[in-house]
């Protein structure tokens, strides 16, 4: 008998252990939402590449738990190269933006467990800068973030949101100037998952200057924006992106492609900075370099424990999103590992 109990104590911390090493292998209960443009082959007679809009999710430390699915396909949202998605939940379904060829914001249901589209909605909004749209997530009072069109240039701009992810009347500026640039590839806002803190990054004269930007629960600018860094002639940054606060700071990390260069040098960087203000907080550190990027094409945990970037694919369509595990100060935590292949840009994460 008493054989038989030791045996049964056994089996139960087996069973114990390896139930806990599969909940840590899957990184616990802690799940995201990756959406992206897909690249396809250009197309005879259409005005630029288009592609679906995917989804996958994976864990917090870079395990797919659903591939990479068609979802939006062009037949539905017609849209071209560097074409963004933002992500939000809305009861037991996602709210994906896209802004189609026409610079209209096209809006998406779709439920989780199928991934089927419900609906498709053109909003009536119309932005003047296709290639940029991020979303506050924090499910009530949210907000999307884009380019409008202002009395001198382009006006980043908060389009708000009611609780069923539809837009009411209320617009607010998120900066206090306006940009004379419109290239999407070069110029256009950002926000942080919580909605607290706005990134403008305009390429003016030749230069670009990314800043950073606290807001309002309401959407508006909270005192003066703070400059992270400006380049020099002949480099650009393409792609951004922030976390929530994370014990009194913020990861934020960018792109800075060097266009006079023969290959075009991209490489991203992390800059912690204070979590209210947006103070820089030491020195950048670097995450990986030989990136490319399109666009919306790099994007940050909200918490901060990794980073998703694009790479070449080369000689294939498009590039491959890349996971990128980091530890408590921001530096890099193990090896780079590929998540999904054929991507253009657009890339967003929501955690679930």
């Amino acid at each position: 008998m008493k054989a038989k109990r030791r045996l049964v104590v056994f089996t139960l911390n087996l069973c114990f252990i390896a139930s806990s090493f599969s909940f840590a292998q899957s990184g616990g209960a802690e799940r995201y939402w990756i959406s992206f443009t897909q690249a396809v082959p250009d197309i005879p007679g259409a005005p630029g590449p288009v592609g679906p809009k995917n989804l996958m999710q994976i864990d917090s430390i870079g395990n797919v738990l659903i591939p990479s699915q068609k979802v939006v396909r062009q037949s539905v949202v017609r849209t071209e190269l560097g074409a963004p998605t933002a992500l939000r939940r809305t009861g037991g379904r996602l709210t994906m933006w896209i802004t189609d060829r026409h610079l209209n914001v096209i809006r998406v249901r779709i439920d989780k467990k199928s991934l089927q589209v419900l609906s498709v909605h053109n909003t009536g909004i119309v932005t003047a800068n296709r290639n940029r749209l991020q979303v506050s997530q924090r499910d009530t009072e949210d907000f999307l973030v884009a380019d409008l069109l202002g009395q001198q240039g382009v006006q980043p701009s908060a389009l708000h949101l009611d609780d069923k992810a539809i837009f009411t009347d209320r617009v607010t500026p998120i900066s206090r100037s306006e940009f004379d640039c419109f290239d999407g590839f070069h110029c256009g806002p950002s926000v942080s998952s919580d909605g607290n803190m706005a990134i403008l990054g305009y390429r003016e004269n030749k230069t670009t200057t990314l800043s950073l930007q606290p807001l309002t629960v309401a959407g508006r600018p909270k005192g003066n924006p703070v400059e992270v860094v400006t380049t020099p002639k002949g480099t650009t940054i393409p792609s951004f992106d922030v976390t929530n606060p994370i014990s009194g700071s913020r990861f934020l990390v960018y792109v800075e492609f060097k266009v006079s260069s023969a290959a075009g040098t991209q490489t991203l960087y992390l800059q912690k900075v204070s979590s209210g203000a947006g103070n820089l907080i030491g020195d950048r550190i670097q995450i990986a370099t030989g990136l490319v990027t399109a666009g919306q094409s790099v994007a940050i945990d909200p918490l901060g424990r990794f980073v998703l970037y694009t790479i070449s694919n080369y000689p294939f369509p498009g590039t491959n999103l890349i996971f990128q595990a980091l530890d408590a100060t921001g530096h890099t935590s193990g090896n780079p590992k590929q998540i999904a292949s054929k991507v253009d840009s657009g890339v967003d994460i929501l955690k679930e």
